[in-house]
């Protein structure tokens, strides 16, 4: 199916049934995004809700609940360059609460970078929303700093804040919740860090899992499940670099329990792993786009009817939207005997 919208961000929920998108806008000026956000039934490709931002305000990230009832969004007033975060009612097309992102120090990323000032997620039983903050230092000699916050979904509490630490000149860069909710990871140069919740229900460091020799960045982190997390890199860069799978039993493994190569051709954009463990989506200029069975090693070329911009699978794994220049194309996955 292709939705007849161009996805600058997107979030699935649990079953891959809804599909929250902020829209981007292509001028002669440039690519703009952020004036509305979209919530898509995906079986029938009809528009549910479209929320148009207020005046002098652009939407920046979007995620959706795992039940599909709930949208998180981050917005930033382009007059004020205050930011906030908001929960809505799908069903509704109403806002739940809304609070500002009050920050003493000045966040980065641009909406000229592509990259988002702020990544969000739900927790997978729809009570929490974890948010990362990348805040830079007003020094100028001085790295990053990274600020994980968690709100209750229904009322917007404040339920915790931690201050994190990246290497010297890198940042955090995205998060996700383990299936039970009990842990949390994300990237950074060199590591995936890792928390836990701990008998307060509050989260807490748990350990590092250092990135292979050699690698030059993350493509993708999946937990497949409540001890196992995928880690996709890349490995070294230009026409030379390969991309390559780590398999943690996180829980207990000082290093991965499996490795493997993965397909990867020069200028290749990125890859996204399956939360299944079976697939990956990649895709670039020489390579085109690939779906890949981990297990066999077989591909699927998939005909886009322009360059894909990104990717997200749902949770499940059966299903996966591919956002191109043109248009938005979801596909489900087809059920055999096979296990």
């Amino acid at each position: 199916m292709r939705l007849p919208t161009i996805s600058a961000q997107m979030s699935l929920s649990q079953t891959g049934q809804q599909l929250a998108t902020i829209p981007a806008n292509f001028t002669a000026s440039g690519t703009a995004y952020g004036k509305s956000f979209q919530i898509w039934n995906t079986q029938t490709g009809q528009l549910i809700k479209e929320i148009t931002a207020p005046n002098q305000t652009r939407f920046d990230n979007i995620a959706m609940s795992h039940d599909g009832k709930q949208v998180a969004v981050v917005s930033t007033n382009s007059s004020t360059s205050v930011r906030q975060l908001s929960v809505w009612t799908v069903a509704t097309g109403e806002p739940l609460w809304q609070k500002p992102l009050d920050l003493t120090q000045q966040m980065s990323y641009s909406s000229s970078s592509g990259r988002s000032p702020a990544q969000v997620a739900f927790a997978p039983d729809n009570s929490e929303i974890a948010i990362l903050l990348v805040v830079d230092s007003q020094a100028v000699d001085s790295s990053p700093n990274s600020q994980l916050r968690f709100y209750r979904a229904k009322t917007g509490e404040t339920v915790q804040s931690l201050d994190i630490e990246a290497a010297d000149f890198t940042r955090h860069s995205g998060i996700i919740f383990s299936p039970d909710g009990q842990f949390l990871a994300s990237t950074q140069l060199g590591f995936v860090d890792m928390w836990q919740r701990n008998k307060n229900n509050q989260f807490e460091l748990f350990k590092k899992l250092p990135a292979p020799e050699g690698s030059s960045r993350f493509l993708d982190i999946v937990f497949t499940d409540s001890s196992t997390l995928n880690i996709s890199t890349l490995i070294g860069e230009g026409y030379s670099a390969t991309a390559r799978l780590d398999v943690w039993n996180f829980q207990t493994d000082s290093q991965p329990s499996r490795t493997a190569a993965t397909d990867w051709y020069p200028n290749d954009g990125s890859s996204r792993l399956s939360p299944d463990g079976k697939f990956y989506f990649v895709h670039g200029y020489i390579g085109g786009s690939r779906l890949r069975d981990i297990r066999t090693e077989s591909y699927h070329n998939i005909e886009q009817d322009s360059f894909p911009m990104s990717a997200v699978f749902s949770e499940d794994g059966n299903r996966l939207a591919i956002a191109t220049d043109k248009s938005t194309s979801l596909f489900t996955k087809i059920t055999s005997s096979n296990p």
